[in-house]
C-alpha cells in the first residue's frame, strides 16, 4: 500500500449520508483530494466507504476502509483498489493508504483477433 496525504475530505454530514445511503441501488462515492508520490500536485479520487469507525471519542476523527474508483486512460473504465485511512472532519485532513492493482496484461486471444481483423482490412493510401 502507498500512503497519501488527504488535502481535502468530505464533511461529517456528507460522510454520513454517503455511508448510510444509496442512489439507484449504488453506493455513494465520496471525493477526496490527495497528494503523494504519484500525484505531487493533488488529485481527486472517488472512494466508497465500507467500514467506518470512531478513532477517538470526539466524533470528528474517523478510521475508514473501502475501495477507490480510479479512472484509466481518460475513459469511463474503472478499476477498484482497496483503501484504508484516517481523517478529521474538523479540518478535513488525514492520510489514506491505496493498494493499487498492478497493470493488467491484455487478453492474448483478443490481441490475436484484433491483429487478424487488421490484416484482413484493405489497405488504403492517401
Amino acid at each position: 500500500m502507498t500512503r497519501y496525504q488527504i488535502l481535502n475530505a468530505p464533511s461529517k454530514w456528507t460522510l454520513s449520508v454517503a455511508f448510510f445511503g444509496k442512489i439507484k441501488d449504488e453506493r455513494v462515492p465520496l471525493t477526496f483530494e490527495i497528494v503523494g508520490q504519484l500525484c505531487p500536485q493533488g488529485t481527486f479520487i472517488e472512494i466508497v466507504i465500507n467500514s467506518l469507525q470512531w478513532e477517538d471519542g470526539s466524533s470528528e476523527s474517523w478510521n475508514f476502509e473501502g475501495y477507490a474508483l480510479t479512472g484509466m486512460g481518460g475513459g469511463r473504465l474503472k478499476i477498484q483498489s482497496k483503501v484504508k485511512g484516517w481523517y478529521r472532519t474538523t479540518n478535513r485532513k488525514g492520510w489514506i493508504d491505496l493498494d493499487m492493482p498492478t497493470q493488467r496484461q491484455p487478453d492474448q486471444h483478443f490481441v490475436k483477433l484484433v491483429n487478424e481483423i487488421k490484416r484482413r482490412m484493405p489497405q488504403h493510401t492517401i
